[in-house]
């Protein structure tokens, strides 16, 4: 029967593929079995950025009472997911299996130190990200990350639902605290955020959906303008490009307030407010294709134009298109024309 055999097995070589990533055993492997039970003496893996060591007992009869510890390296993010294009940093896992082997239970912790991650189309790294996620066959809870987002603190806590050896949902809730960020030359950004990140398998992308407060927003970038007031009236619209909905990954929902938004360039000074007493600000889309809903209300500032300063004294701007961002202007600016002729009046030109 299965509880009289004994004796020792001696492997020299074991590979195995787990996740897309080589395995194989760092030194041999042994395990003694008596009447019935394998007890392993000794069983540690290795592969890229990958240490294990395997610890336990496993039999027919009473099943599986086995032991995964070890250190991943978390830079093989950066070659096994098309979003993440740099990582670093390792994952220290403790990991406990028990139960039948045709379907085991698996309990286990896992903790995420130092780790930094850069993402496709996102300018700012996740730095300094430590945390701690314990799960089941079932359930992953993500408890205690936090990483630094620019100058400022990024906190997340979630759980994850596991079915069919896959995601079958999750919820995150995000929060970001006195972020400071440059996403391009000549835009300086501050802001406070609260948003949730969700996904069940009736969405045909993750959704994130939250608020951003606006600390500070500074637009110091040139600007040219036509050189007509003719072709000022007539702008054109950058190309889009190509777009395939198949490569979204988000779609997103984040409604905007905060403090005003400050333009200091060549061409203008002036303060533009969000304008939300008749409807919300919002950033919406996907990933690849973002557009803006809402209004901004113009306040006191100046515009150059030629030789000329002109005080803007009020004007409204409009974001209808979900696509893309494309305002429609409704400004009205003024200024003063001094003729050298004392006979003539000087104008006062809207």
């Amino acid at each position: 029967s299965d509880d009289t055999y004994g004796g020792d097995l001696h492997l020299d070589t074991l590979e195995v593929e787990v996740a897309g990533i080589p395995i194989r055993n760092d030194g041999p492997i042994d395990v003694h079995f008596v009447r019935g039970e394998g007890r392993i003496q000794r069983m540690a893996l290795a592969g890229p950025g990958t240490e294990l060591n395997v610890s336990g007992r496993a039999s027919l009869r009473t099943g599986l009472r086995t032991r995964v510890d070890g250190v991943v390296d978390l830079g093989l993010l950066a070659t096994t997911s098309p979003t993440v294009t740099d990582a670093r940093g390792r994952l220290e896992l403790g990991v406990r299996i028990s139960g039948d082997a045709s379907d085991p239970s698996v309990f286990g912790e896992a903790r995420v130190v130092d780790g930094a991650f850069r993402f496709a189309g996102f300018p700012v790294p996740l730095e300094e990200l430590n945390g701690h996620v314990t799960f089941s066959s079932h359930r992953l809870i993500f408890e205690d990350i936090h990483a630094r987002l620019g100058s400022g603190w990024v906190d997340v806590a979630g759980v994850a639902t596991i079915a069919d050896g896959g995601l079958r949902d999750y919820a995150f809730d995000v929060g970001v605290r006195d972020a400071a960020l440059r996403p391009m030359a000549g835009v300086d950004l501050g802001f406070d955020a609260q948003a949730r990140l969700h996904w069940e398998p009736s969405m045909r992308l993750p959704m994130l959906r939250g608020q951003v407060q606006l600390e500070r927003l500074v637009y110091s970038r040139a600007t040219s303008l036509s050189p007509t007031l003719g072709e000022l009236n007539r702008p054109e619209l950058e190309g889009l490009g190509e777009y395939d909905p198949a490569n979204d990954n988000l779609d997103v929902e984040l409604t905007i307030t905060g403090r005003p938004i400050r333009v200091r360039n060549n061409l203008l000074t002036v303060d533009i407010a969000i304008a939300d007493h008749d409807r919300p600000f919002q950033i919406v889309g996907t990933d690849q294709r973002l557009g803006v809903l809402g209004q901004l209300a113009v306040q006191r500032g100046s515009v150059r134009f030629r030789n000329a300063v002109l005080e803007m004294r009020n004007g409204d701007i409009r974001f209808d298109d979900a696509t893309r961002i494309n305002p429609s202007f409704d400004v009205t600016a003024e200024t003063d024309i001094r003729t050298r002729d004392l006979d003539r009046n000087d104008w006062r030109i809207s």
